[in-house]
């Protein structure tokens, strides 16, 4: 699976799931932007890639700014072919302790996130009378909820159906858009929300027993964005464990 040519915007770029996924790409040929909130660390992720890379500031629950990203990307690498969109944020605290604040803040970095740059990114593919590949990531949680995880299961859950509609809606564009339902993830995102005593009690959860690398999750996105994946559209490609696969539907804590 080859990406020579494609130039690619992955959200979320400078760490984590986001960065793994840039670094197998780039592995595999692409060309890069890595968009990031944090500007010093997406620069320099992006030197790490090596010389044809590039990188961009933004905030992608900011409209404003997520067509910002995609202008800084057409003018580095001549136009976008491909998104990855990995930012996100997560929260794991009691339901009737989240203030609405935080709660809508995981709905509009998560979901509504998505939602920006998958419309901003579609716009410069359909503008340039070009094909592409919008590539999400969802989770696990939207479908297996457990206890504490209400705003971010629900944000997922609608990045679910979003990648769906949207898998329908440009089809006639030749823009095909899927996305990858990781379980959890060795990231440091995951190590700030999952304690010692939780993750201990995930593992267990997981059948393979163990949380994902981020670079396991590289390969599923090299295959939907390449041509490989040609007639691949609307697929929530699960990259978990048999995590999703496993019955209880509670609070890490309470498995035995």
């Amino acid at each position: 699976m080859r990406l020579d040519g494609k130039r690619v915007v992955v959200t979320g770029g400078a760490g984590g799931i986001g960065g793994a996924i840039a670094r197998r790409m780039a592995a595999a040929g692409a060309r890069i932007m890595i968009a990031d909130l944090n500007g010093e660390r997406a620069e320099a992720t992006a030197t790490g890639l090596g010389a044809g890379h590039a990188a961009v500031t933004v905030d992608v629950a900011d409209l404003d700014s997520v067509n910002a990203m995609v202008k800084a990307t057409e003018q580095a690498l001549g136009g976008v072919d491909v998104l990855v969109h990995s930012a996100g944020v997560a929260m794991l605290r009691d339901i009737l302790e989240v203030d609405p604040a935080d709660w809508k803040r995981v709905i509009d970095i998560n979901l509504m996130g998505t939602y920006y740059a998958c419309l901003a990114v579609a716009r410069s593919i359909v503008a340039r009378k070009g094909s592409g590949s919008l590539i999400t990531i969802s989770s696990a949680a939207a479908a297996r909820p457990s206890r504490g995880a209400s705003a971010y299961g629900a944000s997922k859950g609608g990045v679910v159906t979003l990648t769906k509609g949207l898998a329908v809606d440009l089809a006639h564009r030749n823009i095909r858009v899927n996305s990858i339902a990781p379980g959890p993830v060795d990231t440091d995102m995951a190590r700030g929300e999952h304690k010692s005593e939780t993750r201990t009690m995930f593992e267990k959860m997981i059948p393979m027993h163990r949380y994902a690398r981020a670079e396991e999750l590289g390969s599923a996105a090299v295959f939907l964005a390449s041509d490989e994946s040609s007639y691949v559209s609307g697929a929530i490609v699960t990259v978990d464990g048999a995590y999703s696969g496993a019955g209880n539907l509670g609070w890490p804590g309470e498995v035995n």
